[in-house]
């Protein structure tokens, strides 16, 4: 007891989340409900899992980012998969996109309390978001982003110099490239 009959003091255990409820009973008398809340994720950094700044992230998916921030709660239940060692957690979401929200990441990976793993989808874009969820609660939108791969082309077919077609002919047109997603 820290003060008495006013003040109590106790250590919480490693987590996340809010509206946590605090009951304490003495001598059979039950407390009123205060809540609480663990702080709100926030994310710091968005990389490559060897550090390097994620500019281009394959367009078929399969890429793995790190996404570096606080308050991403414990890493919890770890088994081994095809992926290394996978953690659950208290996280729920992870979402990237132009504002952060707009896809879904389908598989991620706690590490710590401040570090997880992202592997990413099929996909395409520059300067993409990210936001994590974690026990009920959302981060902002990363100031840090990642961009996949930029498009390129290598082969247009037929190329320049084709006879002329009338206007109400079909031409096939084969573009030939890498990153079209």
């Amino acid at each position: 007891m820290s003060e008495p009959h006013s003040e109590l003091t106790c250590s919480t255990a490693t987590g996340a989340g809010a509206n946590l409820q605090w009951l304490i009973t003495i001598d059979g008398q039950v407390s009123s409900l205060p809540v609480v809340a663990y702080g709100r994720p926030t994310i710091t950094s968005v990389r490559n899992l060897d550090g390097s700044v994620a500019s281009s992230a394959s367009t078929d998916g399969g890429t793995w980012i790190r996404i570096s921030g606080t308050n991403f709660g414990p890493s919890i239940n770890c088994r081994n998969s095809t992926d290394g060692v996978v953690c659950g957690g208290f996280v729920q979401a992870v979402h990237y996109g132009p504002t952060g929200v707009s896809y879904a990441a389908p598989n991620y990976h706690v590490e710590s309390d401040t570090s997880l793993r992202l592997k990413l989808a099929p996909g395409f874009g520059k300067g993409l978001h990210v936001t994590i969820q974690v026990a009920d609660q959302w981060s902002d939108a990363s100031a840090a982003t990642f961009d996949f791969a930029t498009p390129k082309v290598t082969v247009v077919s037929p190329g320049w110099g084709t006879p002329y077609v009338p206007a109400r002919s079909v031409v096939s047109i084969t573009v030939t490239g890498t990153n079209f997603a």
